[in-house]
C-alpha cells in the first residue's frame, strides 16, 4: 500500500513545521509563533542549543551553572580559597563523566 509521507507526519495544511529529535521518529510538532524568535526559541528548548535569532551564540551559551554559583558565592567571600577549589575540582569531574557519557 502506498502511503505518503505528508500522511505519516500529519501534516495536514502548509507550512507544518515538525522537529525531529534522535530518538522519535513521529516528529514533534510546533504550534508556536511564526516570528523569527519564537521559532529559535522552540529550537533551543528542543535542541538543548543558546543560539540568537542571528545565528549567534546567546550570552549563557557555554555556561555551567553549578560554576556560576560557586563564582558567585567565592566573589561575595562567603567561601574560602580551599572550598572553591575542592567545589571547582567536584564539578570539572562531573562535567567530564557527563562528557564521556
Amino acid at each position: 500500500m502506498l502511503q505518503f509521507w505528508w500522511l505519516r507526519y500529519g501534516v495536514s495544511g502548509y507550512p507544518t513545521i515538525k522537529f525531529f529529535p534522535k530518538d522519535d521518529k513521529s516528529g514533534k510538532a510546533y504550534e508556536g509563533g511564526r516570528d523569527p524568535a519564537a521559532f529559535v526559541e522552540f529550537l533551543n528548548q528542543k535542541a538543548g542549543t543558546k543560539r540568537s535569532v542571528s545565528g549567534g551564540l546567546l550570552p549563557e551559551a557555554g555556561r555551567i551553572a553549578a560554576l556560576d554559583a560557586i563564582v558567585a558565592e567565592y566573589k561575595t567571600l562567603k567561601a574560602d580559597a580551599a572550598s572553591f577549589a575542592s567545589k571547582l575540582k567536584e564539578i570539572a569531574e562531573g562535567v567530564e563523566a557527563s562528557a564521556k557519557a
